[in-house]
């Protein structure tokens, strides 16, 4: 038990301890950056946190907990034959450090991968990745990227991260939509190619001539224990063998954009963009997104609905008493509750 667990539960019952008093109020407008009181509602001491814009439990290791989510990435677009489609926009993500436990169930859902529509000659634009949602708490799905063919293509969608553009010739890259997570533009399209949708790390590539925009980067969370990169966004695709598609780094979660080819998949429970098409083909699909929460304390966690995860128990972090739960897919109307 750490010793600012020890003091914090020390003023349990009142606003004193060995001398020291805390104001005592139940007030919750703004504060001062950093300033101390005891909430006689909470029977806590709690702090202000300007960055975080609230009152905070002082302490981590019971009453507080951790909280990623990230939303499906957007298909890639699909091209007619003689062009390129853009990549798909990364799922929003969205981190949540230090927040209150939930009280009673909350609803749990994953958003899904975004599709293709088109291909085989018939170009169209990938669609948006789904939403996930942890209680109040929601991350958007990726934009589509853009579909290449006939006189114009299309710009991809604003959903989280967006997607790249699509071509014939130069179409404007798109913004990326509102929220308050990590998500970037996606790319322009220029040429035979399409542009790179955005990610959570970085906006996604404009496309040059004969060479397709690379998908935007990752960016890395640690709550697992181990710093891993989510929410790449998808490489725009490019017409011809002598030209380069969107590149990707797969790590993020991304997929690779195609060069007369069908774009790659983005990667499953990373949120990552589909590769836009090369010439007469299709999209990749979105990955789905993801929740993972981090407890500090035992809890008992108790789920209900259709859900895939790694362990309903949680996983152990290595060097700490803390646990991570990682839910992967939902169906339905799904729950969570921690006690």
């Amino acid at each position: 038990m750490s010793k600012a667990f020890e003091i914090s539960q020390s003023f349990k019952g009142d606003n004193t301890f060995d001398g020291f008093v805390l104001p005592a109020n139940t007030d919750t407008g703004a504060g001062e950056d950093g300033e101390i009181r005891y909430d006689t509602a909470a029977d806590a001491p709690r702090y202000y946190d300007e960055l975080g814009q609230g009152w905070k439990n002082m302490w981590s290791n019971n009453a507080t907990m951790r909280l990623l989510l990230i939303g499906g990435g957007g298909g890639g677009g699909s091209s007619a034959s003689g062009y390129g489609s853009g990549g798909g926009g990364a799922g929003e993500m969205v981190e949540a450090d230090d927040i209150d436990i939930p009280s009673g169930s909350v609803t749990i859902s994953i958003g899904t991968g975004g599709g293709v529509t088109g291909g085989g000659n018939a170009w169209g634009q990938g669609t948006n990745g789904g939403d996930t949602i942890f209680s109040t708490y929601t991350a958007k799905g990726g934009g589509g990227g853009g579909g290449g063919g006939n006189s114009t293509g299309n710009e991809g969608k604003a959903g989280g991260s967006a997607g790249g553009s699509g071509e014939n010739g130069v179409v404007a890259g798109v913004s990326a939509g509102s929220g308050s997570g990590f998500k970037n533009n996606g790319g322009a399209s220029a040429g035979n190619a399409g542009g790179g949708g955005g990610g959570a790390g970085g906006a996604g590539a404009d496309a040059a001539s004969s060479v397709g925009g690379d998908g935007g980067l990752g960016r890395s969370n640690d709550i697992t224990g181990s710093s891993v990169f989510y929410a790449g966004g998808g490489g725009g695709g490019v017409n011809g063998n002598s030209s380069d598609n969107g590149d990707v780094n797969e790590a993020h979660g991304g997929g690779e954009g195609g060069t007369n080819s069908n774009g790659s998949n983005g990667v499953n429970g990373k949120g990552g963009g589909g590769g836009g098409a090369g010439s007469n083909a299709d999209g990749g699909n979105g990955g789905s997104g993801v929740i993972i929460f981090r407890l500090a304390q035992a809890k008992t966690v108790t789920f209900s609905g259709s859900i895939t995860q790694d362990d309903a128990d949680g996983t152990n972090i290595s060097g700490t008493s803390d646990k991570y739960y990682r839910i992967t897919a939902t169906s339905g109307t799904c729950t969570v509750t921690i006690t």
